[in-house]
């Protein structure tokens, strides 16, 4: 059997603590030449014309919100199943968060769901490629302009994603990324901010020139967190240290993505959210565009393994062709418990990938079915560049042995089907009227 493994992994290059140190030493490692240079490849790599670091993702989303002058009070559509982070930022600006409910098969909002959520008020609507699943966005494009309403990307966890041979984040207004550090493409923490649009680049840029960078303590946070975080994902660390922790939690019944949270996500955000992006960061932004791709496709190769291994019962969103493989999901009708006899076989897998924005916010979860359907099944299974063709098979073999023990339910949807699966059954688009979703600011 393989040896425990983590369900993440930090994407880091030979070197790079050396392009840290040299750059320290010339003290530059917190203004230097690099953030130009990055902008401009990052914006090639993603075929746009304009693309401006950011400190954070947040920054970049809360800089193109800003430069598109929004009215107070103006409506944003965005989906149910999101981070946490992104209708805050919006409400935080005066505007107000309007959710629409997901499909379990993309795991984003559909043209539907956004119509269904249009008033006279609604001045943008943000599109998530969540989990590096490409969203069809050209339906909602072509609806929000007819409107003129703007389309903002979120490509948070999309690096490397395209959709029909292009990159996601052309297609809208703007886009926002993210590369916090636990991402395929990571520069302890940063984000852009991308468009095709020259006024509205200018605008941004302005906006993000005009914050402070990070002081050089918060910036060795970050790089200190992140090399702390990749030790303890790696062999032998995670099998000797992290796995038998993991496994006290487990059986104490304590949410291993809090201690995370606390002990990580806390200690790489700096202090405030709008800095710009460090030189440090942008070097080793220059430096991750030369293997990102290499990387993705051993992502995906892995995927594509777990693809032809797993068993037709084992319930799983449509990646399509171009997708980065960010997250590999699966779907199980006891997932808790699916999780933790995976967790005791080796394989560690991750529940609550995203947030149930509106219940955060205070609306009813009902009125987002698929949305509160999602939290419920969702799995997180390792699928990342540093596992092994023989780790994924094994992998494999044991999901499909663990999902196909019998597990007592009654008969109806979800029952025990013959060979032990339940069968998966989701509920069509929320119900209610399209206020249902609206947050107040």
């Amino acid at each position: 059997m393989i040896l425990p493994v983590s369900r993440r992994t930090v994407s880091l290059y030979p070197g790079e603590w050396l392009d840290i140190a040299r750059l320290a030493a010339a003290g530059e490692l917190v203004e230097g030449e690099c953030e130009r240079s990055f902008a401009a490849r990052f914006a090639r790599y993603v075929g746009v014309e304009h693309a401006v670091p950011t400190g954070t993702g947040r920054f970049a989303l809360s800089a193109i919100l800003r430069a598109m002058g929004p009215p107070p009070g103006g409506e944003v559509i965005m989906p149910a199943y999101e981070d946490l982070s992104v209708p805050q930022e919006v409400r935080g600006l005066g505007l107000v968060p309007v959710f629409a409910d997901v499909s379990p098969e993309s795991q984003g909002v559909g043209v539907q769901g956004v119509l269904d959520r249009m008033t006279d008020r609604t001045v943008a609507v943000v599109v998530a490629h969540l989990f590096g699943i490409a969203a069809g966005i050209d339906a909602i494009v072509a609806a929000a302009r007819g409107r003129g309403v703007k389309v903002i990307e979120d490509c948070a966890h999309a690096v490397g994603t395209r959709r029909d041979g292009t990159h996601v984040g052309g297609a809208g207004d703007a886009a926002f990324f993210s590369f916090h550090s636990t991402k395929p493409f990571m520069t302890f923490g940063g984000g852009m901010a991308v468009t095709r649009d020259p006024e509205l680049a200018a605008r941004i840029r302005a906006l993000v020139e005009a914050s402070p960078y990070p002081s050089r303590a918060d910036l060795l946070l970050r790089v200190l967190s992140t090399y702390a975080l990749a030790a303890m994902t790696s062999a032998p660390a995670f099998p000797l240290g992290v796995f038998p922790v993991l496994l006290l939690l487990d059986r104490l019944g304590v949410d291993p993505v809090g201690v995370y949270d606390r002990a990580f996500r806390r200690p790489v955000s700096v202090a405030r959210t709008d800095v710009r992006l460090a030189n440090a960061q942008a070097l080793v932004g220059l430096r991750q565009l030369d293997r990102v791709d290499g990387g993705l496709e051993r992502r995906r190769a892995n995927a594509r393994a777990l693809d032809a291994a797993l068993g037709a019962g084992i319930g799983r969103p449509d990646h399509g062709e171009g997708g980065n493989r960010y997250f590999y999901i699966i779907f199980d009708d006891d997932a808790p418990r699916l999780r933790s006899r995976l967790l005791r076989r080796g394989v560690d897998t991750g529940r609550g990938l995203m947030r149930h924005c509106p219940a955060a916010f205070g609306l009813r979860p009902e009125d987002f079915p698929n949305t509160t359907r999602m939290l419920e099944t969702s799995l997180q299974v390792p699928a990342h560049e540093g596992l092994t063709p023989r780790a994924m098979a094994e992998i494999a073999a044991l999901i499909n042995r663990e999902a196909a023990g019998a597990r007592p339910g009654p008969a109806g949807p979800g029952a025990e089907r013959p060979g032990g699966h339940r069968e998966r059954r989701w509920p069509a688009g929320a119900p209610g009227a399209a206020r249902d979703g609206i947050i107040p600011p």
